[in-house]
């Protein structure tokens, strides 16, 4: 029997449901949580500088790891600054699990005016797949496995929680029958086994793959990389079709998987990208998001397509508005092993079709990266360099682009690409919780200097917590950014070192054992158009 605040009974929650990190800033009201801390030596605490990075932080551990991760922030001004953040969570389809204290239960819903009130919950709602209010003690644990099930089934995504702090300062007796009443075991909460899919869609998707000359799949919502199917990397390569990665499941597949063509960037950045993902006859869309959406939109009136299979783990992700659309309502692994099984064909089958489409896919990254000059030494050597032990995130437009160009062929852990629809300068806090969730592995951030800079006092959080990585800043002497990106990241406490010409060597960016960051600044003129 033990007598225990409503913050010990929230950690004591999350640590049966598996959490291992936190990323939080505290604020008064996070009081008992911050107290009871101590007692779960388990679930390491990240304090960034920003409610922002703590949720961008979440983002970068869970897309790394494949865990569900935990962002705090605390009661009005503190949830306004995470919701950016989580943002990140929200397009990339990761379980980051967004706790906030709120005002007493009595002066909330609607709120009563008082110093940094609102409605949190209304705040997170664009944003989340699910959110709630936890009124009572008792239901501390109800709401945290709910969230945790909402977080990780189905289409994965963030989720929500505001506790008022009355329920968290709150002292109850807990004896062990009150214990097992209310805390069941966290496995008994969630269903985690196949969907198998339904046999008569499963066979007419089959029998359209027999049927097609030249399919190509695109593979999207970050299906392949950690806790999400990885086992489909080994059923792609089996099966032998093209396989494009929309950006939000850049990095599932990489230069050693002879079906991978590619990140979509490739085919909606130039005519001949488009022209050539206009020949395929069958789409196999993987997990429709935005970027599989855009393609389809592209290519769905070509005379050449007879058919659109689409494999989701969600029926609601279904798209009626396609024609000759094939829906399978399976997780993909296993209606991808149901293809196998069934088509029975010799690699030969195909493999005419996969190599002529990643050939022209090769001469569509040289084309497009004529534009990218003063960057292809810098990939050309990590491409070179780079092993299954290494995690890429690349920050920037120009960096992006360069990546989908010159990384096709790279061999990699996996690769992170920051775009246009993540919060500028997302890549450096996203790093540092890939950094943590990785200690063993080589992280290293691509980033050019405005990126960087836009998060840059993070960096204060990695050299006091003894963070190893590397950051490669291209630093475009004719931008207007006048700070001195050497300067700045010394006082920042990186090791630093300048460089006109990139050809790296492996044992100058990884693992030095310096517990510090290693920064490399390369020195560019703009690529881009006056």
């Amino acid at each position: 029997m033990r007598i225990i605040t409503g913050g010990e009974l929230l950690l004591s929650v999350l640590a049966d449901c598996g959490i291992k990190q936190v990323f939080s800033i505290a604020g008064e009201q996070l009081g008992t949580v911050y107290d009871a801390f101590g007692k779960f030596p388990e679930i390491n605490l990240t304090v960034p500088r920003s409610e922002t990075s703590a949720a961008l932080m979440a983002s970068g551990y869970s897309a790394s790891t494949g865990y569900a991760s935990v962002s705090m922030a605390t009661v009005g001004a503190g949830v306004v600054y995470e919701v950016a953040g989580l943002s990140k969570a929200w397009f990339n389809y990761l379980p980051v699990i967004s706790i906030a204290p709120q005002l007493q239960s009595w002066k909330i819903k609607p709120h009563q005016e008082n110093l940094q009130g609102c409605n949190q919950d209304e705040i997170f709602y664009p944003i989340t797949k699910w959110n709630s209010i936890i009124y009572s003690w008792e239901r501390i644990p109800q709401i945290v496995y709910r969230a945790f099930r909402e977080a990780l089934q189905g289409i994965q995504g963030p989720v929500h929680i505001d506790i008022p702090s009355d329920v968290l300062f709150r002292y109850k007796i807990l004896t062990e029958k009150k214990r097992r009443k209310i805390m069941p075991p966290a496995e008994k909460t969630m269903y985690r086994g196949n969907i198998k899919g339904d046999p008569f869609f499963l066979k007419k998707a089959c029998d359209a793959i027999k049927e097609s000359e030249r399919p190509v799949i695109t593979l999207g919502q970050g299906f392949g990389r950690p806790g999400r199917y990885q086992e489909i990397k080994q059923d792609l390569n089996r099966l032998g079709i093209p396989v494009i990665t929309t950006t939000i499941s850049s990095g599932a597949l990489c230069g050693e998987d002879n079906c991978y063509a590619g990140d979509i960037s490739l085919f909606i950045s130039a005519a001949s990208g488009l022209e050539l993902l206009k020949r395929t006859d069958l789409l196999l869309v993987i997990g429709m998001d935005p970027y599989s959406e855009h393609a389809l939109s592209i290519i769905k009136d070509s005379p050449n397509l007879k058919g659109v299979i689409q494999i989701e783990i969600d029926p609601s992700s279904f798209k009626d508005n396609i024609t000759n659309l094939c829906p399978v309502h399976s997780d993909p692994h296993s209606s991808l092993s149901y293809f196998e099984r069934e088509l029975k064909w010799n690699e030969t089958d195909l493999s005419t079709w996969r190599d002529d489409f990643n050939k022209n896919c090769d001469l569509l990254a040289l084309e497009l990266s004529k534009e990218l000059k003063n960057l292809d030494e810098l990939f050309d050597s990590l491409k070179d360099i780079s092993s299954c032990n290494d995690i890429f995130i690349v920050d920037g437009r120009e960096l992006s682009l360069a990546a989908s160009c010159f990384l096709r062929k790279a061999v990699y852990k996996n690769l992170f690409i920051m775009d246009d629809r993540d919060l500028p300068g997302a890549g450096l806090p996203f790093a540092l919780g890939a950094v943590i969730g990785n200690p063993n592995d080589n992280v290293v951030l691509i980033s050019d200097k405005d990126s960087l800079f836009h998060h840059i006092r993070e960096l204060q959080s990695a050299v006091s917590i003894g963070l190893e990585f590397t950051i490669i800043c291209v630093d475009d002497i004719s931008n207007n950014n006048v700070a001195d990106s050497s300067l700045v990241l010394q006082s920042m406490g990186c090791n630093v070192k300048e460089v006109d010409r990139l050809s790296i060597k492996r044992d100058d960016i990884f693992k030095t054992k310096k517990n510090i960051p290693n920064a490399f600044i390369l020195k560019s003129k703009s690529n881009s158009p006056n």
